[in-house]
Protein backbone atom coordinates (compact mmCIF):
# COMPACT_ATOMS: atom_id res chain seq x y z
CA UNK A 1 0.00 0.00 0.00
CA UNK A 2 1.20 3.42 -1.38
CA UNK A 3 1.23 5.60 1.78
CA UNK A 4 1.62 8.86 0.58
CA UNK A 5 2.43 10.75 -3.21
CA UNK A 6 5.78 12.10 -4.39
CA UNK A 7 6.71 15.08 -1.80
CA UNK A 8 7.30 18.29 -3.25
CA UNK A 9 10.09 20.78 -2.70
CA UNK A 10 7.56 23.02 -0.76
CA UNK A 11 6.13 20.14 1.08
CA UNK A 12 9.85 19.62 2.47
CA UNK A 13 10.35 23.68 3.37
CA UNK A 14 7.19 23.84 5.32
CA UNK A 15 7.89 20.72 7.51
CA UNK A 16 11.17 22.02 7.92
CA UNK A 17 9.76 25.99 8.52
CA UNK A 18 7.33 24.36 11.03
CA UNK A 19 10.36 22.39 13.10
CA UNK A 20 12.68 25.53 13.33
CA UNK A 21 9.38 27.46 14.22
CA UNK A 22 8.73 24.82 16.52
CA UNK A 23 12.29 25.05 18.33
CA UNK A 24 12.20 29.06 18.27
CA UNK A 25 8.91 28.74 20.03
CA UNK A 26 10.74 25.99 22.74
CA UNK A 27 13.84 28.57 23.15
CA UNK A 28 11.26 31.63 23.62
CA UNK A 29 9.22 29.41 26.66
CA UNK A 30 12.15 28.52 28.20
CA UNK A 31 13.55 32.19 28.30
CA UNK A 32 10.80 33.66 29.47
CA UNK A 33 10.17 31.08 32.38
CA UNK A 34 13.74 31.73 33.17
CA UNK A 35 12.78 35.27 33.29
CA UNK A 36 10.33 34.00 35.67
CA UNK A 37 11.59 32.01 38.12
CA UNK A 38 15.37 34.16 37.74
CA UNK A 39 15.56 34.18 41.79
CA UNK A 40 15.04 30.43 42.41
CA UNK A 41 17.34 29.85 39.38
CA UNK A 42 19.76 32.00 41.49
CA UNK A 43 19.00 30.15 44.58
CA UNK A 44 18.97 26.64 43.12
CA UNK A 45 22.78 27.69 42.21
CA UNK A 46 23.97 28.09 46.00
CA UNK A 47 21.21 25.30 46.81
CA UNK A 48 21.95 24.29 50.81
CA UNK A 49 19.06 23.51 53.61
CA UNK A 50 18.81 26.35 54.89
CA UNK A 51 17.61 27.82 51.38
CA UNK A 52 15.38 24.60 50.81
CA UNK A 53 11.90 25.90 52.12
CA UNK A 54 12.93 29.57 50.70
CA UNK A 55 13.65 27.45 47.59
CA UNK A 56 10.03 25.78 47.44
CA UNK A 57 7.73 28.74 48.91
CA UNK A 58 9.17 30.95 45.74
CA UNK A 59 8.49 28.33 43.21
CA UNK A 60 4.97 27.81 44.09
CA UNK A 61 4.53 31.79 44.33
CA UNK A 62 5.28 31.61 40.58
CA UNK A 63 3.56 28.33 39.69
CA UNK A 64 -0.10 29.36 39.57
CA UNK A 65 0.55 32.43 37.91
CA UNK A 66 -1.62 32.89 34.89
CA UNK A 67 1.24 33.72 32.78
CA UNK A 68 3.40 31.03 33.98
CA UNK A 69 1.22 28.52 33.45
CA UNK A 70 0.54 29.42 29.82
CA UNK A 71 4.05 29.16 29.53
CA UNK A 72 4.02 25.78 30.55
CA UNK A 73 1.30 24.84 28.71
CA UNK A 74 2.42 25.93 25.32
CA UNK A 75 5.91 25.01 26.28
CA UNK A 76 4.70 20.91 27.07
CA UNK A 77 3.06 21.37 24.02
CA UNK A 78 5.68 22.26 21.31
CA UNK A 79 7.62 19.95 23.36
CA UNK A 80 5.58 16.92 21.79
CA UNK A 81 5.05 18.52 18.52
CA UNK A 82 8.34 18.71 17.36
CA UNK A 83 10.01 15.07 16.75
CA UNK A 84 12.68 14.46 18.87
CA UNK A 85 12.78 16.44 21.72
CA UNK A 86 12.78 15.06 25.19
CA UNK A 87 8.99 15.68 26.37
CA UNK A 88 9.56 13.31 29.37
CA UNK A 89 11.85 15.44 30.99
CA UNK A 90 9.89 18.25 31.29
CA UNK A 91 6.73 16.00 32.02
CA UNK A 92 8.80 14.69 35.07
CA UNK A 93 10.16 18.38 35.67
CA UNK A 94 6.13 19.33 35.69
CA UNK A 95 5.62 16.38 38.07
CA UNK A 96 8.42 17.63 40.53
CA UNK A 97 6.83 21.37 40.17
CA UNK A 98 3.21 20.73 40.49
CA UNK A 99 2.61 17.21 42.06
CA UNK A 100 1.01 14.33 40.66
CA UNK A 101 -3.01 16.36 40.36
CA UNK A 102 -2.05 19.41 38.72
CA UNK A 103 1.00 17.94 36.66
CA UNK A 104 -0.79 15.21 35.21
CA UNK A 105 -3.20 17.69 33.89
CA UNK A 106 -0.40 19.67 32.47
CA UNK A 107 1.06 17.44 30.93
CA UNK A 108 -2.31 15.48 29.45
CA UNK A 109 -3.30 18.78 27.92
CA UNK A 110 -0.40 19.49 26.60
CA UNK A 111 0.61 16.28 24.99
CA UNK A 112 -2.69 16.36 23.66
CA UNK A 113 -2.58 19.85 22.00
CA UNK A 114 1.31 18.91 20.96
CA UNK A 115 0.19 15.64 19.00
CA UNK A 116 -3.27 18.04 17.88
CA UNK A 117 -0.96 20.45 16.04
CA UNK A 118 1.03 17.86 14.73
CA UNK A 119 -2.03 15.81 12.98
CA UNK A 120 -2.95 18.39 11.53
CA UNK A 121 0.20 19.81 10.35
CA UNK A 122 0.69 15.76 8.89
CA UNK A 123 -2.79 16.42 7.06
CA UNK A 124 -1.52 19.20 5.02
CA UNK A 125 2.17 18.67 4.04
CA UNK A 126 2.63 14.89 5.00
CA UNK A 127 5.48 12.99 6.48
CA UNK A 128 8.88 12.72 4.51
CA UNK A 129 9.72 9.56 2.64
CA UNK A 130 12.75 9.17 4.64
CA UNK A 131 10.59 8.67 8.09
CA UNK A 132 7.81 6.76 5.95
CA UNK A 133 10.85 4.54 4.84
CA UNK A 134 12.09 4.29 8.47
CA UNK A 135 9.07 2.99 10.21
CA UNK A 136 6.51 3.31 7.95
CA UNK A 137 5.02 -0.35 9.26
CA UNK A 138 3.57 1.46 12.24
CA UNK A 139 1.21 3.47 10.10
CA UNK A 140 0.69 0.57 7.63
CA UNK A 141 -0.26 -1.99 11.48
CA UNK A 142 -2.84 1.02 12.67
CA UNK A 143 -4.72 2.00 9.49
CA UNK A 144 -5.08 -2.11 8.47
CA UNK A 145 -6.77 -2.89 11.74
CA UNK A 146 -10.43 -4.25 12.18
CA UNK A 147 -10.92 -0.92 14.71
CA UNK A 148 -8.54 1.89 13.58
CA UNK A 149 -8.82 4.22 16.57
CA UNK A 150 -7.85 1.22 19.04
CA UNK A 151 -4.49 1.42 16.96
CA UNK A 152 -4.28 5.12 17.24
CA UNK A 153 -5.16 4.97 20.76
CA UNK A 154 -2.87 2.15 22.05
CA UNK A 155 -0.18 3.68 19.61
CA UNK A 156 -0.09 6.85 21.61
CA UNK A 157 -0.34 5.03 24.72
CA UNK A 158 3.18 3.16 23.83
CA UNK A 159 6.05 5.62 24.28
CA UNK A 160 8.63 3.13 22.26
CA UNK A 161 6.18 4.01 19.38
CA UNK A 162 7.24 7.56 17.95
CA UNK A 163 3.95 9.36 18.18
CA UNK A 164 4.61 11.10 14.39
CA UNK A 165 4.28 8.22 12.99
CA UNK A 166 0.73 7.36 14.94
CA UNK A 167 0.12 11.43 13.92
CA UNK A 168 0.65 10.46 10.46
CA UNK A 169 -1.51 7.40 10.87
CA UNK A 170 -4.15 9.21 11.97
CA UNK A 171 -3.91 11.80 9.22
CA UNK A 172 -4.44 9.33 6.51
CA UNK A 173 -7.36 7.34 7.73
CA UNK A 174 -9.62 10.28 8.12
CA UNK A 175 -11.81 9.51 11.08
CA UNK A 176 -14.05 12.65 12.57
CA UNK A 177 -11.72 14.81 14.91
CA UNK A 178 -13.42 13.84 17.76
CA UNK A 179 -12.68 10.29 17.27
CA UNK A 180 -9.17 11.55 16.98
CA UNK A 181 -8.80 13.76 19.85
CA UNK A 182 -10.46 10.93 21.89
CA UNK A 183 -7.73 8.68 20.77
CA UNK A 184 -5.01 10.90 22.01
CA UNK A 185 -6.74 11.97 25.37
CA UNK A 186 -6.91 7.75 26.33
CA UNK A 187 -4.06 7.33 25.01
CA UNK A 188 -2.15 9.74 26.48
CA UNK A 189 -3.13 9.42 30.23
CA UNK A 190 -0.52 6.61 30.89
CA UNK A 191 2.05 8.62 29.58
CA UNK A 192 0.92 11.88 31.36
CA UNK A 193 0.21 10.08 34.65
CA UNK A 194 3.69 8.04 34.92
CA UNK A 195 5.75 11.20 34.30
CA UNK A 196 3.50 13.58 37.30
CA UNK A 197 3.77 10.91 39.66
CA UNK A 198 7.26 9.69 38.98
CA UNK A 199 8.08 13.64 39.08
CA UNK A 200 5.96 13.74 42.46
CA UNK A 201 7.39 10.84 44.15
CA UNK A 202 10.57 12.06 43.39
CA UNK A 203 10.07 15.61 44.86
CA UNK A 204 9.14 13.75 47.87
CA UNK A 205 11.88 11.87 48.00
CA UNK A 206 9.95 8.48 47.46
CA UNK A 207 12.28 6.47 45.63
CA UNK A 208 10.95 3.09 46.46
CA UNK A 209 7.78 3.44 45.61
CA UNK A 210 8.50 6.38 42.25
CA UNK A 211 10.66 2.85 41.47
CA UNK A 212 7.40 0.37 41.93
CA UNK A 213 5.07 3.65 39.87
CA UNK A 214 7.46 3.08 37.06
CA UNK A 215 7.62 -0.95 37.20
CA UNK A 216 3.90 -1.25 37.13
CA UNK A 217 3.24 1.11 34.21
CA UNK A 218 6.27 -0.42 31.98
CA UNK A 219 4.38 -3.95 32.86
CA UNK A 220 1.30 -2.11 31.64
CA UNK A 221 2.61 -0.30 28.77
CA UNK A 222 3.77 -4.05 27.67
CA UNK A 223 0.08 -5.70 27.70
CA UNK A 224 -0.64 -2.98 25.82
CA UNK A 225 2.25 -3.40 22.97
CA UNK A 226 1.25 -7.14 23.13
CA UNK A 227 -2.75 -6.28 22.60
CA UNK A 228 -1.61 -4.29 19.77
CA UNK A 229 0.82 -7.05 18.35
CA UNK A 230 -2.34 -9.54 18.80
CA UNK A 231 -4.89 -6.96 16.85
CA UNK A 232 -1.57 -7.13 14.04
CA UNK A 233 -1.60 -11.03 13.73
CA UNK A 234 -5.13 -11.05 13.62
CA UNK A 235 -5.94 -8.55 10.87
CA UNK A 236 -3.18 -10.44 8.87
CA UNK A 237 -4.76 -13.12 8.90
CA UNK A 238 -7.88 -11.92 7.97
CA UNK A 239 -6.01 -10.21 4.73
Amino acid sequence: MKLEKPETKKQRLIRLAFVLLGILIIVGLLYALSKDFQQDIDNLVKYNDGLQKQFWAQIRQHQTAPVTLLIVFALVATLAAVPGFPISVACILIGVIYGRYWGFAINLVGIVCGNLVTYTILRKVGISKAAQHHDGRVVRNIMKMKYPVVGLTIGYAVPIVPTIFVNFAASKLHQPLRDVIIAMAIGSVPTALLYAMGGDFLNRGDYKIALITVLAVGVLFLLVWQLWKREETHTEKEV
